[in-house]
């Protein structure tokens, strides 16, 4: 390719190998190549240094959100019985069919997994390591779409169509329901009846009539009778197993045994399919209110509740509890008590309540409300507002889908390409690393306290007290709190094994040392003085070593291209490389020059840099070749020089190179 070939260097961190000093390779780029050889010149013969050979290797890949719209969803909340193997996941359906799943306890991309080939337009947790996503493609010229409905496997990244063959050419979905013992799923139509899915079996229990209630808005109950029904089955496998034991033996069995019969009957009972009863609400085009019910294969409709006078359109229904809440196109919210059987209703004027999720949490009873300019979040029990933020107002972006991450934080999609985890007041608050649970331990001093990162600093640079270099600062005496010792022991701990070896090595100089440390800390400004000092200090040393030995020597001495100071410190390098270095970018200039006042340019530089005399130049232009040579000329009476040049054009007229 004509480039000059990259060597490594023969010194670490700013002075010369020793036979047996340790280096680490993959400090950076600069301690893996040495510096850069001035164009046409040869490197030196070393036996240490070798060529170097760049190669990019992809070891991670850590992506960002694509642009919006975004639809999240939480996983299912945090309980006694998943607290072993419970992970908080939250999946972000993106525009381009893709589904991004984040750990929001340590910040990090969990899975990445590409799902739809259309924009992803919902999501619902069907457990803890799989969910249900729907995306709906272009409509066509009869304003039919391609549904697609995926369930999608965490742990293997098996995607499958949940309604096998159906999706295309129908009506657009515009929303999925599971219920709360992810037992059944409701698939919601525009301007066409709904279907009722068992997610366990993955078939279809019923698929309304055509004169069914167009669908507005739509929401499981919380209440079911899986309780009840345990309790009756475990009784029955306790009388069958009594039975099976005659009246003799049974004194002889102790009542242990007993026990861990019937523990072994109902765990085997629970993993088959208990079928419980679950039911759901919903409304339609009039506000009217359906109760439907559903137990295994059978479907029965229930009471039908007439619409309220006050309120417009149901765009959403929350359920959690006794209390229910209903939000329309026209920003009311009405908040009805089941058990009292009373209604209140609160109008907002923030326009459309977009959607309505209660927190998670037993008797937590907080409601996130999303509007088309913001969100709120309201307290059910006292019905009253607890926080509130709106575009224009406090924020500068509008909110795309909400969620709840915890029972006292709340997650938002917003139309900037963020997802944000806010406490419940919503202000904008940065995240403490200090309370990120992270993979690994990750050296950072800058996560410490400003006396501490300090402290550690001087620890790593000078250690007087002792012969030997020490990575235990907890031995260290001196008045300081446990609690910051242990902070910085933990910063020392997160070094690699090569790191510290490295550091403990006794023929690594100060100057190594401190240029060392700089880089660990990031400190750009210590990191250049001691590469500036360090160069300066070995070269005058070199150069009082040259003096002595050579008799009759001068003590000023070039430095050799091999141990010069990299071009990008600039005028800190030493005049005759920083005059070469200038020199070539000239050569460059001039090579490319096409007008008057490029040449002007060349030949100005060229004087400035000390060439007096240079030679001629040809270049040539459409038709023509010209012919250029600059040389200085004193001025009379005065120090200074004036540029003459000489420029003839000659016609080509046929004329061979």
């Amino acid at each position: 390719s004509g480039l000059s070939p990259l060597f490594s260097p023969v010194s670490f961190c700013g002075a010369s190998l020793g036979p047996n000093q340790k280096r680490i390779q993959d400090l950076s780029l600069n301690s893996m190549i040495s510096q850069t050889l001035i164009a046409g010149e040869a490197p030196p013969p070393s036996s240490n240094q070798q060529e170097v050979q760049l190669k990019f290797l992809l070891t991670g890949l850590l992506s960002g959100l694509p642009l919006p719209p975004f639809a999240i969803r939480m996983c299912p909340p945090l309980t006694t019985k998943n607290i072993n193997h419970y992970q908080p996941l939250l999946a972000a359906g993106t525009s381009n069919g893709s589904v991004l799943v984040y750990n929001l306890t340590s910040g990090l991309l969990h899975k990445e997994l590409s799902v739809h080939s259309c924009e992803v337009r919902g999501l619902e947790w069907v457990s803890l390591t799989s969910f249900l996503s729907f995306a709906t493609s272009s409509p066509n010229n009869m304003g039919l779409v391609r549904n697609e409905l995926q369930h999608v496997d965490l742990p293997t990244g098996r995607c499958f169509a949940f309604r096998g063959e159906r999706g295309n050419d129908e009506l657009p979905i515009e929303m999925i329901k599971v219920s709360h013992l992810k037992q059944y799923l409701v698939v919601v139509f525009r301007d066409k009846p709904l279907e009722l899915w068992d997610i366990r079996t993955g078939t279809l229990l019923r698929e309304m009539a055509k004169n069914f209630p167009t669908v507005t808005a739509l929401e499981w109950s919380p209440s079911h009778n899986l309780k009840s029904l345990k309790k009756k089955q475990i009784a029955a496998r306790e009388a069958m197993a009594r039975q099976t034991v005659s009246d003799a033996e049974q004194s002889s069995v102790e009542s242990s045994v007993i026990s861990l019969l019937q523990d072994a009957e109902s765990k085997s009972e629970t993993n088959q399919a208990i079928s419980a009863r679950e039911h759901f609400v919903f409304t339609d085009t009039d506000g009217q209110v359906y109760h439907i019910t559903v137990e295994g294969n059978t479907v029965k409709d229930g009471a039908r509740i007439p619409p309220d006078g006050s309120m417009g359109s149901i765009a959403c229904i929350a359920w959690k509890g006794d209390t229910l809440v209903l939000g329309d196109v026209d920003g009311n919210l009405n908040f009805w008590d089941l058990k009292a059987r009373l209604s209140r209703g609160i109008p907002t004027h923030r326009g459309w309540v977009k959607k309505i999720r209660f927190a998670p949490g037993k008797g937590n009873q907080k409601l996130l409300v999303m509007y088309a300019d913001g969100a709120d979040v309201w307290d059910t029990k006292e019905v009253q507002m607890v926080s509130s933020m709106r575009f224009g107002r406090n924020v500068n972006y509008r909110i795309l889908d909400i969620d709840w991450c915890t029972s006292d934080k709340v997650v938002l999609a917003s139309d900037d390409g963020c997802i944000r985890v806010l406490e419940m007041a919503m202000k904008s608050a940065s995240y403490r690393m200090d309370e990120q649970d992270l993979t690994d331990p990750v050296w950072c001093p800058y996560l410490l306290l400003p006396r501490a990162a300090l402290t550690l600093k001087a620890f790593l640079l000078l250690q007087p007290w002792s012969g030997t270099f020490t990575m235990d600062i907890t031995q260290v005496d001196y008045s300081e709190k446990v609690e910051i010792k242990g902070l910085i022991q933990e910063q020392l701990n997160s070094l690699s094994n090569d790191m510290k070896s490295v550091l403990q090595d006794p023929e690594l100089s100060l100057l190594q040392r401190c240029l060392l440390i700089s880089r660990l800390f990031g400190d750009e400004s210590d990191l250049n003085f001691w590469t500036v000092a360090s160069h300066y200090l070995q070269l005058f040393a070199q150069a009082r070593q040259l003096s002595v030995i050579t008799e009759g020597g001068s003590e000023e001495t070039q430095p050799s291209s091999q141990n010069h100071l990299d071009i990008c410190h600039d005028i800190l390098c030493e005049s005759s490389y920083f005059q070469k270095s200038q020199l070539d970018r000239v050569h460059l200039q001039e090579v490319k020059r096409s007008s008057y006042e490029h040449t002007k340019k060349c030949a100005d530089q060229l004087l400035l840099l000390g060439q007096v005399g240079t030679t001629p130049s040809w270049h040539r232009n459409q038709g023509s070749l010209d012919f250029m040579v600059t040389s200085p000329r004193p001025c009379p009476n005065t120090r200074t020089s004036t540029l003459v040049s000489l420029n003839c054009t000659f016609p080509l007229m046929g004329l061979s190179a």
